[in-house]
């Protein structure tokens, strides 16, 4: 492989996942990145995401962050940036990442339990 871009900006980036040819990125918020140029092109989820890890995006374009400080998934629309809605389980200990199948279920990477959680 080879570097496409570099940006010296970044803090800590965790996670990442493509919609619509732009690069989502997970640091201490959400960034909507032009994948060829690495330009910022959004910003969301500075307000309510504490230590966000993992992201994937869902068949229907939603944007799913996964806060291993808070324990929560938060839900955001992938046009509008909007928050549609915060998951919460009591089993999750330490999430850290995941994935969707095309059911709908969430599947979570669980670092302290050291198990997948899924969630439907």
């Amino acid at each position: 492989g080879s570097i496409a871009w570099k940006r010296t900006d970044l803090k800590q980036p965790w996670g990442a996942a493509m919609l619509d040819g732009n690069i989502l990125l997970t640091t201490d918020c959400v960034l909507q990145l032009d994948a060829a140029t690495g330009q910022t092109r959004a910003t969301f989820g500075t307000w309510n995401l504490l230590r966000p890890r993992g992201i994937f995006v869902t068949v229907s374009g939603e944007v799913v962050v996964i806060d291993s400080g808070t324990k929560l998934l938060h839900v955001f629309d992938g046009q509008t940036h909007a928050q549609l809605r915060t998951l919460a389980h009591t089993i999750l200990s330490r999430p850290v990442g995941g994935c969707v199948d095309s059911s709908g279920r969430f599947y979570v990477c669980d670092m302290s339990r050291k198990a997948i959680v899924v969630l439907d």
